[in-house]
Formats: structure tokens, C-alpha cells, sequence
């Protein structure tokens, strides 16, 4: 007898654990269908050049339905400039981004950048980062809002 009310006792405490898990997996199949996801998003500048008019969007999208981001000052790979912007809409993992900006002393610059990491599990949750190397731009979604990085650490 004991046995069984060890395992009733397991149940109750894991129903919560599956009532959010099923909620989280009907949420993923909504924005599976819609094709992105709004989210937080860090664009951050890596390199000693500002970039300017930085705009993401769909790569079959039309020009003007690009979103417009902003501006970042020169940073260097010591000291890194942020961008935080409230809310962008972003492809699943695994989807296309384009991404625009410009450049002192440089035509207007377009890649196209796969989305990596994992969907959040709720709408208030994660954050898209947008690094703007100095060779290399990259972009992941992150399920939780990462935390900050102390400098020096």
C-alpha cells in the first residue's frame, strides 16, 4: 500500500510539469504554423565601425516590409555596442533572416543568416541576438533571455 500512494504522490507533483509542457508544445505548433515568432531582440557590434539602418526581414518578403531597427555605434573586441529593441518579428530556428545595414565607406550590405537556437516557451520569454562581427554576422534565438555578462568576467 505504501507503494501505491508513493506513486499517486509522483503524479500530483508532475501534473503541473505536464500541464506546462502540453501548453508550451501547443504554443510551438501555433508559431510552426504562422512561420515566426515576435520576440525581444539584442542586436550587438562587435567590430570599430557603426553600423547604421539596420533593417531584418523576410528574404521573399518585399523591401518595404522590412523592419527597421536602428543604429549602433563602433564598438571594438574589447567593448561591445547594443542594441535592445522591444519587439521584432523573427523566422523560427531553422528559417532565413535578412539582414541590411550600412557601413562608413560602404555600399548598403545584405546576408542572409539562418536562425539558430530554440523557440521560447512563452510569448513574455527569449530574445533574438544579432552579432555583427568583424568577418561574420550571426543569429540565434535564445528560449530564456540570457543573462548579462559582468566584463572582466
Amino acid at each position: 500500500m505504501v507503494r501505491l500512494s508513493t506513486v499517486w504522490r509522483e503524479v500530483a507533483d508532475t501534473i503541473e510539469q505536464r500541464v506546462e509542457q502540453e501548453r508550451v508544445q501547443q504554443w510551438h505548433a501555433s508559431l510552426r504554423e504562422q512561420g515566426f515568432v515576435r520576440m525581444k531582440a539584442r542586436f550587438i557590434n562587435c567590430n570599430e565601425h557603426r553600423i547604421g539602418n539596420i533593417r531584418i526581414g523576410s528574404p521573399r518578403g518585399k523591401p518595404n516590409d522590412r523592419q527597421r531597427i536602428g543604429t549602433i555605434d563602433g564598438g571594438s573586441l574589447f567593448q561591445e555596442r547594443t542594441l535592445d529593441v522591444a519587439a521584432v518579428d523573427v523566422p523560427l530556428p531553422g528559417g532565413r533572416l535578412l539582414l541590411e545595414w550600412s557601413q562608413p565607406y560602404s555600399p548598403y550590405m545584405t546576408r542572409e543568416l539562418v536562425v539558430r537556437g530554440e523557440l521560447p516557451r512563452d510569448e513574455n520569454a527569449g530574445m533574438l541576438i544579432v552579432h555583427f562581427l568583424k568577418f561574420e554576422r550571426i543569429a540565434v534565438m535564445h528560449a530564456e533571455k540570457p543573462a548579462e555578462r559582468r566584463r572582466g568576467a
